[in-house]
């Protein structure tokens, strides 16, 4: 039996989008973080989860969210690997996303205020 790769998550960006160009094509990408609620026996401590997104994507995101957008995320885990300076591996695991589905006022309408 095969495995299966989804991440579907619903929360609030924790930034601000930096819309960048990498690549020899000039890919568009966008790094952020999705805040989750996270119970935690008597706090409100969040949860947060790095999430990249690529293409029209990371267009669409740059130009509509912001810090404390509200978004559903679909996507697929991914992980860097690399080694720190003193030659440790260290990984990070992070969501691709797929599909970013904006479920609050696009950013021009938001007010300064955001809980993050």
């Amino acid at each position: 039996m095969g495995t299966i790769n989804k991440v579907v998550l619903v929360g609030r960006l924790a930034q601000d989008n930096d819309l960048k160009q990498v690549g020899k094509d000039n890919m568009p990408v966008v790094n952020n973080a999705i805040a989750l609620d996270g119970r935690k026996k008597g706090t409100d401590e969040a949860i947060f989860i790095d999430l990249t997104a690529f293409g029209k994507q990371a267009e669409l995101m740059a130009e509509y969210t912001g810090k404390g957008s509200s978004v559903g995320i679909e996507g697929r885990l991914s992980v860097d690997r690399w080694e720190d300076k003193e030659g440790n591996p260290r990984r990070k695991t992070k969501v691709i996303a797929e599909r970013v589905t904006f479920l609050g006022k696009p950013k021009s309408e938001q007010s300064d205020a955001s809980p993050f």
